[in-house]
């Protein structure tokens, strides 16, 4: 299961690193070599930049663009999907692009402040790998089950509901209740 479920969240990850992102430059950029007969640039001022994602990441890191049309995701939205999350029992809705919006956000957080933001983070996963948890254990009874969960939620449930039914299964085997 491990080698199965880590192939298929880093091919997700990947995918989402290496999404087209509109950016802003906020100062003049010089061409940047990225190796292997591959550059980016130059860039000027207010210049409007679709690069994937991992690319504008280091721009924006540096102070030399930011995000055109999605801000990062800051601490109010964070604790307030936080919020949403443990007062419902059916699993929320993020935002759109989130994972990313929030990376953007992590990377340009101060240092020192980084601790509040983890906490929140990790607070929130928690809450939705519980529901996640809790939906693929009844499988079966719930198709819609995967509506608000991000893609990234969707592999942990696949995996969760593949190995409880083969669980299952085997159990029932055993017990002779097939």
């Amino acid at each position: 299961m491990k080698n199965a479920l880590t192939r298929r969240f880093s091919r997700l990850l990947f995918q989402l690193e290496e999404q087209d992102v509109q950016i802003v430059m906020l100062k003049p950029t010089p061409k940047i070599d990225l190796g292997e007969d591959e550059a980016i640039g130059p860039f000027n001022e207010g210049e409007i930049v679709t690069l994937p994602a991992w690319q504008a990441l280091h721009l924006v890191k540096a102070g030399l663009a930011k995000l055109k049309n999605d801000e990062p995701v800051n601490l109010a939205e964070l604790y307030s999907c936080l919020w949403k999350e443990e007062r419902q029992t059916a699993l929320q809705p993020l935002p759109e692009n989130f994972l990313l919006r929030l990376r953007f956000f992590i990377e340009t957080f101060p240092e020192d402040e980084k601790k509040k933001l983890a906490s929140a983070f990790r607070d929130l996963v928690c809450r939705r790998l519980e529901k996640v948890a809790k939906v693929a254990v009844r499988a079966r009874q719930n198709v819609k089950a995967t509506e608000n969960m991000l893609p990234e939620e969707k592999v942990l449930y696949s995996e969760l509901a593949s190995n409880i039914n083969e669980w299952l299964k085997v159990l029932h085997k055993f017990l002779n209740i097939e």
